[in-house]
């Protein structure tokens, strides 16, 4: 373990990161994905595909530089105790110059990747992302090679990510495990298995970095624009390692992109598509927006109660969220009495934006209801340092220091809340 002592030069040259050294003989791609993508399905219940995309994630770790974008790779979840932390720690103990942490600023981070080019592991990012525009622009400029901030990182924490660099992410949703889901507990003093097979990634991908960096892979039909740029890397490591693997990421990309493919095109394309299934499901050509809001905040697997800080969205949101498609709250009737109306929607002001924005057929998943997501402590998401991370353990911000942030415990602020 190497570890970030306080009052380091803010060059950022004295910290060094630990570079697996390449395993003695050739490898086989194929064989090495199958022992990674079992290794993260022996520590944490996944849901279908993600192992095998977690190994395609942690292969292009070892070599982002023969790729054009490296997605971020969020590990996110609807509350606490679902094994986020434990699988962070996992991925870090299978990737090179792992830079493990709670917590960083914008000038830290841009000189550590500048210099070093670690593989960022940020947990809990849900306390502190949301708030920090700088750091999430760089986040998002490190998506693409050519950018000053290139480099792989993952992101853990409660709820979706902020829209742009939830758009740039491969997105795994964990759940809590069953009893007897989980088949072994990861020890962080014990990773021999796991650095040998960051060794094997290690040299199979420096022996194949020319192929895979020219490599141009066959794509999903419906794997397009910022989507695309998510997953080339993990379809050219499967095309070039062979075997079944081609056909398993696009089955996981399949799997994982379900729900995905509207929420890469935007929150306002996914809030369309999740009014229409609205009005579908209620047979109705009107609803108010008291009842819309209080529908799309019971709605699991979206972000919509994650909004403004875990407040949920309410019916100014909703307005502000519809005016770019043309579309206003006006007065409708709820009831047979004329004098019962109230502010809602008109199932007619939806028929453009509809026709432009979605597919011909609703969605046939509907979405079932949970509460608003907890994002306080968790005493499960105390720090557990892998063997080969960069652990981060305090800073002083200074010209001459770097400064390397832990969480303090304390609480997010709250927002005021809109009064309609």
């Amino acid at each position: 373990m190497v570890t970030a002592t306080p009052g380091a030069s803010a060059s950022g040259s004295s910290v060094e990161f630990d570079d697996p050294e390449p395993w003695p003989d050739p490898v086989g791609g194929a064989q090495v994905l199958d022992a990674v993508a079992t290794t993260f399905a022996n520590y944490v219940a996944l849901p279908a595909g993600a192992a095998d995309a977690l190994a395609l994630w942690t292969a292009h770790a070892h070599c982002f530089k023969a790729f054009i974008h490296s997605p971020r790779l969020n590990l996110f979840s609807p509350e606490k105790g679902c094994g986020k932390t434990t699988l962070l720690d996992v991925v870090c103990s299978l990737t090179p110059r792992a830079l493990r942490t709670e917590s960083i600023t914008p000038a830290v981070l841009f000189r550590l990747v500048e210099l070093h080019k670690p593989i960022l592991a940020l947990d809990e990012v849900d306390t502190y992302l949301a708030d920090n525009d700088e750091l999430r622009g760089l986040l998002n400029a490190g998506h693409k090679r050519g950018a000053r901030a290139f480099a792989p990182a993952v992101l853990a924490g409660i709820g979706h990510l902020q829209g742009t660099l939830h758009d740039r992410s491969v997105q795994i949703r964990l759940v809590r495990a069953r009893p007897g889901e989980v088949m072994a507990r990861f020890d962080s003093r014990r990773t021999a298995r796991e650095r040998e097979l960051s060794r094997q990634l290690a040299r199979w991908t420096r022996d194949n970095f020319k192929r895979l960096e020219a490599c141009d892979p066959a794509m999903p039909a419906d794997c397009f624009n910022r989507l695309a740029d998510n997953w080339r890397p993990l379809m050219a490591i499967a095309e070039i390692a062979g075997g079944p693997w081609p056909e398993r990421a696009r089955t996981a990309f399949t799997l994982l992109t379900s729900n995905e493919d509207l929420e890469a095109q935007g929150y306002g394309v996914m809030l369309l598509r999740d009014l229409r299934d609205l009005f579908t499901a209620d047979g109705v050509d009107r609803l108010t927006s008291a009842t819309i809001v209080e529908r799309l905040n019971q709605m699991e697997d979206r972000p919509w109660c994650d909004e403004r800080k875990g407040h949920g969205v309410n019916a100014n949101w909703l307005s502000r969220k519809l005016r770019p498609f043309s579309i206003q709250p006006r007065t409708i009737r709820t009831g047979v009495g004329q004098d019962e109306t109230a502010k809602g929607y008109q199932l007619d002001d939806f028929a453009e934006s509809f026709g432009r924005y979605l597919p011909d057929t609703p969605a046939t998943n509907r979405h079932t209801v949970t509460t608003p997501v907890n994002t306080g402590e968790n005493s499960m998401f105390q720090s557990v340092i892998a063997v080969q991370p960069v652990t981060v353990q305090n800073h002083h911000e200074t010209a001459e220091n770097i400064e390397l942030l832990l969480c303090d415990g304390s609480e997010p602020p709250q927002p005021d809340e809109i009064v309609l």
